[in-house]
């Protein structure tokens, strides 16, 4: 295993520190901290990740200063906005934001690959295996801290508000970027992690989904009447196109099985079904009860979400049932990744002046 080299070190440790402080400019400069957060929460981490993975993976330098000065922007531009935006659209910002980001984070990693649908899916196999080793180390960091406030009590030494806001200031970020580190110099140190998640869960994940669909045809009503259903609803689509997703990028590696490839498709096929309701419910909201920033974005993200949906199902069923090659799935869920990130930006940068 390498633990790589003193630079490797002093960027990790700078990035952690710079993503701490950002977190600490509303106590700093008496800002209010929760129209800061809606607004920068997402520059606590994404522009430290691409700064550290740039350095320790050696970015194209126009790469790397082009992603950093896309979020650089992006931050100025909505912070200089100010009180002049919506509480409504604060909250799609809050949402939105950090997903743009991903998406340049995304962009300065593959650099002069990012038209590669395979290299496009290497990217979402690191981001699994990112999730993965940070619920790993965020675990033992909060057992450690936990462990630690015991003993001091047991000698009499009380751990104050304060030390646990700092630890928890600077030790949130370092779990991801502590991960990113150890997953850049040892990238195969999870890799039969992620395929075995999403092996396991796939079955489970379905037959939750059926039984949810099954009562939500019998209850359908409920959709168009309480606002609450219909955001479960979509939090659950974007919860099960995640692990769609999830156990795509694992589809090329050797020993997926068509039963897999079935269970994928079924899954894809009942999400379709689920998602159309869902569209059909924002439809008779905008026409019912007029046009609002969260119901536009609600619906553009359903009918993208939509139309991928139908597209990984669509190749999911030629690769199943025509034993045609994986590539199909991989240009299906690859090759639509930058739509989702023109609709962040549209929202980002876009519903400010317009609501």
């Amino acid at each position: 295993m390498s633990w790589g080299n003193f630079r490797h070190w002093i960027a990790l440790v700078f990035c952690v520190a710079m993503a701490g402080l950002v977190i600490k400019f509303p106590e700093l400069f008496d800002w209010p901290i929760e129209s800061y957060l809606q607004k920068n929460i997402g520059l606590v981490l994404f522009p430290w990740l691409t700064l550290l993975a740039g350095i320790m993976n050696h970015t194209a330098k126009k790469h790397l200063i082009g992603a950093v000065l896309i979020i650089a922007a992006a931050a100025t531009y909505i912070n200089v906005l100010g009180p002049s935006i919506s509480s409504d659209v604060l909250i799609l910002l809050a949402i939105h934001l950090p997903i743009f980001y991903w998406f340049v984070y995304g962009w300065s990693r593959l650099g002069a690959l990012q038209h590669d649908g395979a290299a496009r899916l290497q990217f979402l196999r690191h981001n699994g295996d990112l999730l993965v080793l940070s619920a790993v180390l965020g675990a033992a960091g909060l057992l450690t801290m936990l462990m630690t406030f015991a003993l001091y009590e047991l000698i009499g030494i009380e751990i104050t508000e304060v030390h646990v806001t700092n630890i928890i200031t600077w030790g949130a970020p370092a779990v991801p970027l502590t991960a990113t580190f150890v997953l850049i110099l040892n990238p195969d140190l999870v890799k039969n992690i992620s395929p075995l998640v999403a092996k396991i869960f796939t079955p489970l994940v379905l037959f939750v989904l059926a039984t949810f669909t099954l009562g939500l045809l019998l209850t359908q009503q409920t959709v168009y009447q309480d606002r609450q259903v219909l955001l479960v609803l979509n939090g659950v689509l974007i919860a099960v196109m995640a692990l769609i997703l999830f156990s795509i990028s694992a589809l090329s590696k050797a020993g997926t099985s068509n039963i897999q490839l079935g269970l994928l498709f079924v899954l894809s096929a009942i999400c379709l079904l689920d998602n159309t309701i869902a569209l059909s419910s924002v439809s008779w909201r905008l026409l019912e009860m007029g046009l609002t920033p969260n119901r536009i974005a609600i619906f553009g993200a359903n009918v993208l979400i939509w139309i991928h949906l139908f597209k990984v199902a669509l190749a999911l069923w030629q690769t199943w049932r025509k034993a045609e090659s994986k590539e199909k799935v991989e240009q299906a869920i690859a090759g639509y990744l930058p739509v989702y990130a023109i609709w962040c930006a549209v929202v980002c940068f876009v519903f400010p002046w317009l609501f």
